[in-house]
């Protein structure tokens, strides 16, 4: 296990030559998720990152690879039991929650790293990595939380040892115990809760600029022109659920105005025109701009 942990090192020590987008989803429920992004075709072997709260305590961190979920080793854990007792470490044992600034695991609080690695071999087959991992995590009460590479575990490594950076190198984001779901009634709950009956999430609804056309709780920056709020990647995501209803697997995220719209002959749809026209009004708006308009779900004009 020692020369395991020894070559983890080696990798992490790697000089990054890429960088890894990394985003922070707040849920409005108390939940958030840490998206990490390398890129297909990369696959994330280590993955090494500080998370910090200002306020509250983050009272639950899950982690997954949506590609391969198989982190099957977490090196921290292993720290604390060879020093215990040499060899008692098996796969999978332990918790990836890790001190930032030296080894050995922690409980969960407003200040820790996430250590992770995934390797392959006999012992552990099909550990190959994912290009995509994300963080769940649940807070106690509103909280800005921030997002950066661990130096002492080596960030993000990719398979075959490649070290990659996170664009910006530091990302914050809100996280929210309130959520919203006790501001939508009639029309608008019942479809709420048929996507949550089909297998979605809907809780996106509680995003601060969902209802103006933000599909991806995102901004995007423009060459030369700007950042803007609403823009191709929101549209994008519109486009993929167009003429989609709950039930035949609709993302609630491009459900811009909460509502279904009735076509005739054709059926009965809640990505339709009045989403592009939420999002075509709104089209290269920035965040302050929608800020004059309050919060959703208001729907201001």
């Amino acid at each position: 296990m020692k020369k395991i942990l020894v070559s983890l090192l080696v990798l992490a020590l790697c000089t990054p030559a890429m960088a890894a987008s990394v985003t922070i989803n707040d849920n409005g429920d108390g939940t958030g998720t840490i998206v990490v992004d390398a890129g297909e075709p990369n696959a994330i072997v280590g993955l090494a990152l500080n998370i910090t709260a200002d306020g509250g305590n983050i009272t639950l961190c899950e982690i997954d690879g949506t590609a391969n979920p198989t982190f099957n080793i977490y090196p921290d854990a292993a720290h604390d039991l060879e020093e215990a007792e040499e060899g008692s470490y098996t796969y999978g044992a332990g918790t990836p929650i890790a001190d930032q600034e030296a080894a050995g695991e922690v409980a969960v609080s407003n200040s820790f790293a996430i250590s992770v690695g995934a390797l392959n071999g006999e012992e552990t087959p099909g550990a190959d990595g994912a290009s995509t991992v994300t963080i769940n995590i649940e807070v106690d009460d509103d909280t800005n939380i921030c997002v950066e590479e661990n130096a002492l575990r080596g960030g993000i490594v990719l398979a075959g040892g490649e070290g990659v950076d996170i664009a910006g190198e530091i990302v914050c984001g809100d996280i929210t115990v309130g959520g919203c779901i006790d501001e939508f009634s009639g029309d608008a709950l019942a479809l709420y809760n048929d996507y949550v009956a089909n297998g979605a999430d809907p809780s996106c609804w509680c995003w601060k600029y969902q209802c103006r056309g933000d599909a991806d709780n995102d901004t995007e920056d423009v060459f030369i022109e700007g950042t803007y709020r609403i823009y191709d990647a929101d549209l994008t995501l519109l486009s993929n659920n167009w003429k989609e209803s709950p039930s035949t697997g609709a993302n609630p995220c491009a459900d811009f105005d909460h509502m279904t719209e009735d076509v005739f002959i054709e059926g009965t749809y809640s990505i339709y025109d009045g989403d592009l026209t939420i999002l075509s009004n709104r089209w290269k708006a920035t965040d302050a701009e929608l800020d004059a308009l309050g919060e959703c779900p208001t729907y201001l004009p």
